[in-house]
């Protein structure tokens, strides 16, 4: 390996780093963290890896913050009678990650996706609502 790869200019704290966000990384790139570290007389054992793996996968199966941007939008979206109030509500009721160990977790808390689910069925109630009207009034 050369001496001047990228990550021998790294700091031992972006190293470890590195081997805490390992998803992020390449695998060369997280064997390499892990020999520089040793290399400068850092211990690195797998109960430190395995650690930092449980908590990097705790971290990534918390629900998303605030969603109230969209449900106010979906709802504006739903009064005019537009799909977008459906589609929002559908990605906010239903809308999962998948983290690196393959599970597949909800994205947002339950309240916003009890909230996206009212606003689904909110937003195609006035939907159709809308399509009964203009069809009674147009014929």
């Amino acid at each position: 390996m050369d001496n001047d790869y990228y990550l021998f200019e790294f700091t031992n704290e972006e190293l470890y780093e590195i081997l805490i966000k390992a998803d992020e990384w390449n695998e060369f790139d997280y064997t390499l963290a892990q020999k520089i570290l040793t290399d400068r007389g850092k211990s690195i054992d797998q109960e430190l890896l395995s650690t930092f793996k449980k908590e990097r996968l705790k971290t990534l199966s918390e629900p998303e913050g605030n969603q109230k941007p969209w449900l106010y939008a979906g709802y504006i979206f739903a009064l005019l009678g537009g799909i977008i109030g459906i589609i929002i509500g559908y990605f906010l009721w239903t809308s999962k990650k998948t983290l690196p160990d393959g599970n597949k977790v909800y994205s947002y808390s339950s309240e916003d996706r009890a909230r996206g689910k009212t606003l689904f069925f909110f937003a195609t109630t006035l939907m159709i609502a809308w399509i009964v009207v203009r069809i009674v009034f147009v014929f």
